[in-house]
C-alpha cells in the first residue's frame, strides 16, 4: 500500500531530522503526493493543512520531498521570528489549482472513487449495496466517457429536476467523484450548491425529461448530451416562487 511505502517513510524520517515538521503522504486517490503541517493563519492561530502537490505518486516522491524540505524551512524561519511567513503562497496551495482529471477516463473515474469512499471510515456489511445505490447507479453514466471533467461532473447534477431525489442522488455521487478525483473544494461545493434546490413532494415520483436547449453547440450542449442529458446551455437555476405558487 501506499501509505507503507518504504522510502517514503525513510523520507519523512529524514525530515522530522532535519527538525521539519512537514510530512509527506498519498493522497486518497493514490494518484498525487501532499505536504502536512501545521501552517500559521493570519490571525495568529495555526491549523493543520494538507497541499496537494502537482506531483504524482510515486514517480515525483523526490520533488515533493523538495517542496516539503522548503515549506518546512519556511516554517522554521516564522518561528524563529526572522521572516514572515508567505501566507498567499502556501495557503493558496491548499486549493487545487483547477478542476482537472489529467484524462481519467469514467470507468477509472469511478474506480477511484470507489476506493476513496471506502477509505473514509468503516464501512458494515451492507457497504456493497450502499455504493451500487447511492454512487454506482447514478454515475453510470459516466463509464463510456474517455475523459471526465468538472463539466461532466456539474452536467451529470443539471440535468436531473431541482428538487428532485435524482438531482440529490446525483450530487451527492458526483461530489464524491470531485473529492476522489482532488478537483478542489469550490468544486466540491458547487457541486453540493447544484444538488440542492426546493424540496420535492414524494421523491418516488418519475422526474420529467430534462430540458432540452436552444439550437447550436457549445460544451454545455456537448456535456450534455454525452452524459445522457441532453443540451445544458442554460443550467437554469430555480425560478423565484411567487404567491400564486403557494
Amino acid at each position: 500500500m501506499a501509505g507503507r511505502d518504504p522510502y517514503l517513510t525513510r523520507i519523512n524520517r529524514a525530515l522530522r531530522d532535519l527538525g521539519s515538521s512537514v510530512s509527506l503522504e498519498v493522497s486518497p486517490s493514490g494518484a498525487k503526493l501532499r505536504l502536512r503541517a501545521s501552517l500559521p493563519l493570519p490571525d495568529g492561530t495555526w491549523k493543520q493543512r494538507r497541499i496537494t502537490t502537482a506531483f504524482p505518486y510515486p514517480s515525483g516522491v523526490d520533488q515533493a520531498r523538495e517542496l516539503a524540505e522548503q515549506l518546512g524551512k519556511d516554517l522554521e524561519l516564522h518561528r524563529r521570528g526572522l521572516e514572515t511567513f508567505p501566507f498567499d503562497r502556501w495557503l493558496q496551495a491548499t486549493q487545487m489549482v483547477g478542476p482537472t482529471t489529467d484524462g481519467i477516463s469514467g470507468l477509472e473515474a469511478l474506480r477511484r472513487t470507489e476506493a476513496w469512499w471506502i477509505q473514509q471510515r468503516k464501512r458494515g456489511p451492507s457497504a456493497d449495496v450502499t455504493w451500487a445505490t447511492a454512487y454506482a447507479g447514478p454515475l453510470k453514466p459516466l463509464l463510456p466517457q474517455r475523459d471526465v471533467t468538472f463539466d461532466t461532473l456539474r452536467a451529470l447534477v443539471a440535468c436531473k429536476p431541482i428538487g428532485s431525489c435524482s438531482r440529490r442522488k446525483a450530487a451527492l455521487a458526483a461530489t464524491a467523484v470531485a473529492q476522489a478525483l482532488e478537483m478542489g473544494t469550490d468544486a466540491v461545493q458547487e457541486l453540493r450548491g447544484l444538488g440542492k434546490g426546493h424540496p420535492a413532494e414524494g421523491c418516488g415520483a418519475a422526474p420529467p425529461a430534462c430540458r432540452r436547449g436552444d439550437r447550436g453547440a457549445d460544451r454545455w450542449a456537448a456535456v450534455g448530451v454525452a452524459v445522457g442529458c441532453g443540451d445544458l446551455r442554460h443550467l437554469r437555476r430555480p425560478a423565484p416562487r411567487g404567491p400564486a405558487d403557494g
